[in-house]
Parts: C-alpha cells; structure tokens; sequence
C-alpha cells in the first residue's frame, strides 16, 4: 500500500534528488490532481534553525499564486523532517 500523509497525500516512487529535497510523485486523494512530494534530506533535517526557515518560508508560498511558479500546496513538519506538497 501507498504512503498516505495527512490521510490524503498518497506518496509514489522517487523521481528525483535534489541539494536539499528528494521528490516523489504523488496524488492529492482529495482533488484527484498529481502533485510532487517533497522530503527534506536526512542530513539537513538535524540543523533545527534550518528546518525552521526552510518551514516558513515554504508555508508562506502556500499564500503566493503565480504562473511563473509552482504552487506550493502544504507544508509540515513531521517524521523529523520538512514536507513539502507542491504541483
């Protein structure tokens, strides 16, 4: 079975590794759109100072809408580690 977070983001295989992210395709249950699943690398989730801003400022794309950027769809903290639910 599919990793399911917040009983709604259902998380797929990897798709790419990033400096600070891994990412995993996705499906959002609810709405039925494809999203991509953020998870912050192991190694930077330790520097608490660091989670902490990466997590503002990832909450705060929550707010932005533009065509020229992705949307950002939810933001978390959890499993010690920064999620990230983005289009």
């Amino acid at each position: 079975a599919p990793t399911l977070l917040k009983n709604r983001f259902e998380v797929g295989e990897r798709v790419a590794e990033g400096t600070f992210f891994f990412t995993h395709r996705g499906r959002d249950q609810e709405s039925g759109r494809p999203i991509a699943v953020k998870v912050l690398r192991p190694e930077y989730s330790t520097d608490q100072a660091f989670t902490e801003r990466l997590l503002a400022e990832a909450k705060t794309a929550v707010a932005l809408r533009h065509p020229g950027i992705a949307q950002v769809y939810d933001a978390w903290s959890e499993y010690g580690t920064v999620l990230i639910i983005a289009e």
